[in-house]
């Protein structure tokens, strides 16, 4: 494919920046900032909280991937259901509902990233919470091409970060119970996994953003 050709590389271009921004907030929200608090819950239990939100996420993430071929315009969710009942008022409470969930997973991910941040400069989380909003917003205003390269590069650290953390954690000694499956039965456990599970969902419906978006693209 020739990359120099105005058109080819507007379609690399559609196809790109989708992957790597689903990419980017499956990592960012789904791991960096939840991994702690599904492992709080879920203990050793935890793979199988991320995998039964996975099997979840993936059948609407399906859903989403077939509306988007039917319907390929921008509003989602809101547009399937104006096309499934006809009603108005209905379509825009999806749509606002829509913004309040990506304004909460907004939130989460900056007292994330407030958390880390605090690792390395000893910094309050509301200051630096404020710095990455206004950052951020700089971005966006100034345009699309930025807000690709922004994308791009923040996925490529997040995956740097993972591959990192593997790496180190190869030639550790193993948790003792980490394979354990003893006690999978107890109640106890079956509510660590289910409530894990639960704190994840949340965000791998970036997941099924990003197959919709895909699609369109």
């Amino acid at each position: 494919m020739d990359f120099a050709s105005p058109t080819h590389f507007k379609a690399f271009h559609e196809l790109i920046n989708p992957d790597f921004y689903g990419l980017g907030t499956i990592i960012g929200a789904g791991i960096y900032v939840l991994i702690g608090e599904v492992a709080g819950v879920a203990d050793s239990y935890m793979p199988l909280s991320f995998l039964l939100a996975g099997l979840i996420a993936l059948f609407t993430a399906l859903s989403y991937a077939e509306l988007a071929s039917r319907y390929p315009v921008a509003a989602g969710g809101a547009v399937y259901v104006d096309k499934a009942w006809g009603c108005s008022w209905f379509s825009a409470l999806i749509g606002w509902m829509i913004i309040l969930t990506g304004i909460v997973s907004a939130a989460a991910i900056s007292n994330g990233f407030a958390g880390y941040l605090n690792i390395f400069i000893d910094v309050e989380a509301h200051w630096a919470i404020l710095f990455l909003c206004i950052a951020l917003c700089g971005i966006a205003v100034y345009g699309i091409n930025l807000s690709a390269s922004a994308v791009f590069i923040i996925t490529v650290l997040e995956l740097g970060g993972l591959a990192y953390v593997v790496w180190v954690a190869e030639g550790m000694d193993p948790v003792a119970d980490q394979a354990s499956f003893e006690n999978l039965t107890e109640a106890s456990s079956l509510n660590g996994i289910f409530i894990g599970a639960f704190f994840t969902i949340s965000e791998p419906r970036w997941f099924i953003r990003w197959a919709g978006c895909s699609t369109k693209c």
